[in-house]
């Protein structure tokens, strides 16, 4: 059974509260819980309160002794859910006795559904949505980062980055929300234009944006109390350091048992595109039978059989680190505990494949031998002089947050994140002739010193005391 947890912040909402709870109480289809998030308001706390004492329904509220508004409070009470299913909600509004039926009907991990609104707040909007009434898989929203700790239009960001993260909006069957208009709706007062000017200020300023960076691990969360029902102890911490699932797969084994599965990342685009078939043709058959699994991180998706295809979208500057990003975090989703990225034109040896899943704890960043041809390989006496792969636990990977997506283009992004792994405190080992990579004309363009530099200078700048070394 799917658990699905209803999750509201209130401020100022003692007027709205009981209604929205009721509505909550006449679904056809009831969730596990509701937990109501009340921002340093007194008087929310004590009808959410009173409402829950009296209700049928399962119902926590906590209370936040310090304003950090609604987004920082719907990522604290995600933390804390036991739940499949998030569906977040306002407090000033109502839901249809099928909102969390459709909200959650074939809703799989991957996507998000926004609500629709049965009285659209505005009879000129074109798609009647609203971004800030949700439902998520749990385990997706903590891995994409969650919402931004902003005043108000978080929902806004975090439906653009999640869709260019790789997520998919899952629209629903039918609308299910009734918009409560009264004077201090930041939305849907008339005294504001039925839009605030901070509100449309951010809105105006996420349409601007151009890239918004692949999250491997941020979350925003603030303290709070629970005071209703009270812990007879004392309320546990709230850490989302083990927030997001462990892989079910063990990372040990013995010869006598087949390997666990394991990830290999590969990005193609530009310079790589006419050399999918050649990489395809060396790599695929061969990691399939070592029980690999292939994500294909591509703006020109194809269709190819045998590997999950990510289109990562096309921006002004084409980013690998942004493309690696959104293939290692649909790995980790997928519950891969060994993830090993490498790039279109490295051939990986059948002993690398071996390895990979093997490494458990530790890591592999192989020296690469240059070699003219496929045919060339077994006879290359080349000097190692090639990166390009790095293979690590998928804990290892959100420790680091994945590739720091500032840096564009090729050159040191590699580097960058093995040296990161090694000053935190991975055990990564580097050895010859584990890998190829096929010589070619780089026709990377006028702008490849450039990007080179950009990275170069982004990482020998780098503050190394500094754990915060992702963008999350």
């Amino acid at each position: 059974m799917i658990n699905k947890v209803v999750i509201i912040p209130a401020y100022k909402a003692a007027a709205w509260i009981g209604n929205c709870l009721d509505s909550i109480a006449r679904q056809t289809t009831k969730p596990k819980k509701v937990m109501v998030g009340v921002d340093n308001c007194e008087e929310t706390a004590k009808a959410a309160t009173d409402y829950a004492k009296a209700s049928k329904l399962k119902i926590e509220v906590y209370f936040f002794r310090e304003h950090c508004g609604p987004y920082r409070i719907k990522n604290t009470l995600a933390a804390l859910a036991e739940a499949d299913i998030l569906l977040f909600f306002d407090s000033d509004d109502t839901m249809s006795t099928l909102h969390v039926k459709a909200m959650s009907k074939d809703l799989k991990p991957g996507q998000f559904r926004l609500a629709q609104e049965v009285n659209p707040t505005r009879p000129d909007k074109i798609f009647p949505f609203t971004d800030g009434l949700i439902s998520v898989w749990r385990h997706s929203f903590l891995l994409h980062g969650g919402f931004e700790p902003w005043g108000c239009a978080a929902d806004s960001e975090a439906r653009q980055r999640w869709q260019q993260g790789g997520m998919e909006i899952s629209p629903p069957d039918t609308p299910t929300v009734n918009v409560t208009r009264h004077a201090g709706s930041l939305t849907t007062s008339e005294a504001t234009g039925l839009q605030s000017p901070f509100r449309q200020k951010l809105r105006e300023e996420i349409k601007c944006r151009r890239e918004f960076p692949v999250r491997l691990t941020a979350l925003s969360i603030g303290d709070c109390t629970r005071i209703y029902p009270v812990f007879k102890d004392a309320m546990p911490p709230i850490s989302i350091k083990n927030a997001i699932p462990e892989n079910p797969a063990t990372n040990t084994t013995n010869d006598d048992e087949k390997d666990p599965p394991f990830a290999v990342v590969v990005t193609c685009s530009g310079i790589g595109t006419d050399r999918r078939d050649e990489w395809m043709s060396w790599n695929l058959d061969r990691i399939t039978k070592a029980n690999g699994v292939v994500y294909f991180c591509t703006d020109k998706p194809a269709g190819t059989k045998g590997v999950i295809e990510i289109r990562v979208p096309k921006l002004r500057f084409y980013s690998p680190s942004r493309a690696n990003n959104m293939g290692i975090r649909r790995a980790v989703e997928d519950g891969i505990g060994i993830i090993c990225k490498t790039d279109i034109d490295c051939f990986l040896t059948d002993e690398l494949l071996k390895k990979i899943p093997r490494l458990g704890t530790f890591g592999l960043c192989p020296y690469c031998e240059a070699a003219e041809s496929i045919e060339a390989m077994a006879a290359s006496k080349m000097v190692p002089n090639w990166c390009g792969t790095l293979a690590m636990s998928a804990e290892w990977w959100k420790k680091i947050n994945g590739y720091d997506e500032r840096m564009y283009g090729y050159g040191r992004e590699d580097g960058d994140a093995y040296e990161r792994a090694m000053r935190a405190g991975a055990k990564v080992a580097r050895e010859k002739r584990e890998l190829f990579h096929i010589a070619h004309k780089p026709r990377v363009g006028r702008n490849f010193p450039t990007q080179t530099s950009n990275n170069v200078k982004i990482s020998s700048r780098r503050d190394w005391s500094n754990e915060d070394w992702g963008l999350g």
